[in-house]
């Protein structure tokens, strides 16, 4: 399960609340995933087109954002789990409220495990879990 948020600069102002409301949104520069899916939850949760929100980019890594967060231009939407290994003398992460999380799923056929790096990342994962 991933909790979803805004990544700020710490001298943000929203960086001050414990909380980012659907409203805080409304009027921020945002930079958003590429993926289809993520867009559409967000803009699900916000209750506003996607027309209306102020998005200057989107990402599909983020540490393809961050640099763009930390120069104060906008805020990322991201997980929470996925700005742990950021300045954190800089950056902030505040969750959305009310919350918005999804969950993630890993498969892989049972019988086919892979061979090379497929299967000793398959491998790893098993004894992560």
């Amino acid at each position: 399960r991933e909790r979803w948020g805004l990544l700020l600069r710490k001298s943000h102002p929203l960086a001050q609340k414990e909380y980012i409301s659907k409203e805080d949104v409304w009027n921020e520069t945002i930079i958003t995933s590429d993926r289809f899916a993520i867009q559409k939850e967000l803009v699900n949760w916000i209750g506003k087109p996607v027309t209306e929100l102020d998005i200057l980019a989107t990402y599909n890594l983020i540490t393809n954002a961050v640099n763009i967060v930390d120069s104060g231009l906008a805020s990322a939407v991201t997980i929470e789990g996925a700005v742990n290994m950021f300045a954190t003398d800089r950056l902030v992460f505040r969750p959305f409220h009310p919350e918005l999380s999804m969950t993630s799923v890993f498969a892989w056929k049972k019988l086919a495990t892979g061979f090379g790096a497929a299967g000793s990342f398959l491998t790893y994962f098993k004894s992560m879990f």
